[in-house]
């Protein structure tokens, strides 16, 4: 939750921010992993070599899967924690596929049919007894199935069910469609800053307390907004503050400002220090007022789709003696949201260590036979 002063008094009003699950909550990631729970001297690289999984090799899909922004934050498991692991190199694959989708493409229900594989079968005898041309269909049937690699073409199983196009012709217009999405779609939207305040530093006087400096610059003193002024000047009460003491509070206005505060909503490949650096300041310079900032936020293990808020340096020749006016939608929060819930990634319900199965259609009523089914819709590059 995020409390923002507002108006000649700053005024306190409540803006709620919830995160729930992975940040592209509409990609299911399930059918390729698996939950693991984590013990204690357990750290996702064994757990992954037990597994027979390399974990540098699905390191990218397991942040992805479990929310992670950066590597640190696979290092910080603890026990009692649940984490998703990549069943094979294949399906970290297929997550890195899925993840860097950007587009949809709607497929017709009769350019699709669905089979399921019998002993003997590779996908080559398949498109035979289809009249259909393997090396025509192979990237329809990657895209139809969700596979990311030609890897998948060759590691099919008995039972498995698989999505074909009816016809070479429909093949053509599987991933003529396909393409015609993935040029149409806009890119991924980036982690933006968003200015949200200035930090003013003030040099207590004899006598004053917090409260008296926030009248005198029209900050509305209440619970939350001592509790915030304590954390940032690493306080253990707020009125404890001694008399020459340089301490920071929030203003609607660069008078004096010591630090201008933006809010950042965390993206892949996001930690602490890249965006200090971006800010023009070390991490290891403000990690005090930044943990004062970000209470009850892990600043080391980010999560993608979090909020946090940064604090850059204001350059000695922007303090201006006059003041001046932040942006009219600016207003001054008093506090930050705290970290968003676990990722959520639902249990599998596929067996064993079995590749993912196609997307879930009605079941065939002849497990021989092919079966015609639904539009359907899948995700592309």
């Amino acid at each position: 939750m995020k409390k923002k002063l507002s108006g000649f008094l700053f005024l306190l009003c409540i803006c709620f921010s919830i995160f729930s699950g992975y940040c592209c909550a509409e990609k299911d990631y399930s059918p390729y992993v698996i939950e693991v729970k984590v013990n204690a001297g357990d750290t996702v690289s064994n757990l992954c070599d037990s597994r027979r999984i390399d974990y540098y090799a699905v390191k990218d899909a397991l942040l992805i899967v479990n929310g992670f922004a950066s590597e640190a934050g696979l290092s910080a498991v603890s026990p009692g924690q649940t984490i998703y692991i990549p069943r094979s190199k294949a399906d970290a694959d297929s997550i890195l596929a899925l993840y860097n989708s950007t587009a949809s493409a709607t497929i017709p229900s009769s350019y699709v049919e669905k089979v399921t594989v019998q002993k003997g079968d590779n996908l080559t005898s398949i498109c035979k007894d289809h009249n259909l041309t393997y090396s025509v269909c192979q990237e329809a049937i990657k895209k139809l199935n969700l596979w990311s690699s030609d890897s998948r073409l060759s590691s099919i199983y008995v039972g498995q069910e698989l999505l074909l196009p009816t016809s070479d012709a429909a093949a053509v217009a599987i991933m003529e469609t396909v393409s015609n999405a993935a040029a149409g779609s806009a890119s991924k939207t980036s982690g933006e800053d968003s200015f949200e305040y200035y930090l003013i530093s003030h040099t207590m006087a004899a006598g004053e307390t917090m409260q008296s400096v926030c009248g005198q610059l029209g900050i509305l003193y209440s619970a939350e907004v001592a509790d915030m002024l304590k954390t940032i000047n690493n306080l253990p009460d707020p009125n404890s503050a001694a008399a020459g003491k340089a301490c920071l509070f929030p203003s609607k206005t660069s008078n004096s400002a010591a630090y201008t505060v933006y809010s950042h909503k965390v993206i892949f490949g996001d930690t602490i220090e890249k965006l200090c650096e971006a800010h023009h300041v070390r991490y290891a310079e403000i990690r005090s007022l930044l943990q004062g900032l970000n209470p009850g936020t892990s600043l080391i293990a980010l999560r993608v789709g979090e909020e946090i808020l940064l604090a850059e340096p204001a350059p000695a020749a922007s303090v201006s003696v006059s003041g001046t006016p932040a942006p009219a939608s600016a207003s001054v929060p008093v506090s930050v949201v705290s970290s968003p819930a676990p990722v959520s990634v639902p249990a599998s319900s596929y067996p064993g260590s079995a590749a993912p199965s196609s997307p879930s259609y009605p079941a065939a009523s002849n497990p021989t036979s092919s079966e015609a089914i639904p539009e359907i819709t899948i995700t592309v590059k």
